[in-house]
């Protein structure tokens, strides 16, 4: 599971950038959001000790 966060944390944080260079910063906005969902559940799994 945390492979799987880690993995979705990064193609978000790829995606935002993109966007972000294109100039379309709702989508940048809402990028921005999921990468910090995405590391508050991250910083939850860790918290848990949830087996990889």
């Amino acid at each position: 599971m945390k492979i799987a966060l880690w993995l979705r944390l990064v193609v978000v944080i790829v995606f935002g950038i993109f966007v972000a260079v294109q100039k379309m910063w709702l989508i940048a906005g809402i990028a921005a959001l999921l990468v910090l969902l995405t590391a508050w559940q991250l910083v939850a799994a860790y918290r848990h000790g949830e087996a990889s």
